[in-house]
């Protein structure tokens, strides 16, 4: 499997002898639209802060293909595991 990463683009490209679908580079509208949205609904924290680190797992969740939701509970999962007493700040969709 290969797998290639750019600042501006997230690629996925499977070989061809395993036979599975590839999947190209997300538009840069789709990931402005994901920033936007985890602007919006997890705001940033100062330096060194769990919430960024949640932010950090959400963001690549959701470059991997992840619904918001799905990611928002596999990043709480993953900060928690860390930080055990953490209390996300999570706001509801606008």
């Amino acid at each position: 499997m290969r797998l290639y990463a750019s600042p501006k683009m997230a690629y996925t490209q499977l070989d061809q002898k395993e036979g599975r679908r590839k999947e190209g580079p997300l538009h840069y509208e789709q990931q402005k639209a994901m920033q936007r949205e985890l602007n919006e609904r997890i705001p940033p924290a100062p330096k060194g802060d769990p919430q960024n680190e949640l932010r950090h797992v959400v963001n690549s969740q959701r470059l991997h293909g992840k619904s918001f939701n799905q990611s928002v509970a596999i990043a709480v999962n993953f900060v928690r595991k860390r930080h055990p007493l953490f209390t996300p700040l999570i706001l509801p969709p606008r």
